[in-house]
């Protein structure tokens, strides 16, 4: 088992375990109005698409957990992802072995004159290449046991 660190905006307590695939439950629901976010299904979508077609092998973001291996990238991401998310140290109850780790920064929004579907479309491709520099996150398909709450 691995520890962790995951950013979620509720209280939850230690021992409180987090299914994999909730992120995607969540898209799931999402109605069709005007207070949708669009482009966050857009988005996604478009990082779907591109995992069934260079990294199969890889979590989907629609069906894993989300996690981060340091302390100061979780800080990181609760700065400018999250204000009113809590960083817990997690435990990672399954088999962790098929995991991807990339930059967070490819999830950020778009400039204003970007071209939405192929400035997703490119920012897919290099987030499930892996590479690039900066705070990461990862994605495992494992359950997730909260430790405790950092801050």
């Amino acid at each position: 088992m691995s520890n962790y660190f995951h950013c979620a905006p509720l209280p939850l307590e230690p021992g409180s375990i987090i299914q994999p695939g909730n992120f995607g439950r969540m898209l799931n629901c999402y109605p069709l109005n005007q207070n949708t976010n669009a482009w966050m299904l857009v988005r996604e979508l478009a990082f779907e698409n591109a995992r069934l077609n260079l990294a199969r092998e890889r979590p989907s973001r629609l069906e894993c957990a989300f996690v981060i291996d340091t302390i100061e990238d979780a800080k990181w991401y609760q700065y400018t992802h999250g204000r009113f998310n809590i960083i817990y140290e997690v435990e990672a109850l399954d088999d962790v072995s098929n995991s991807h780790s990339t930059p967070i920064s490819l999830l950020d929004a778009l400039p204003q004159e970007a071209l939405v579907l192929s400035s997703w479309r490119l920012r897919a491709q290099e987030y499930w290449s892996g590479r690039g520099d900066g705070p990461r996150e990862r994605l495992i398909n494992s359950r997730l046991r909260i430790i405790q709450p950092i801050s």
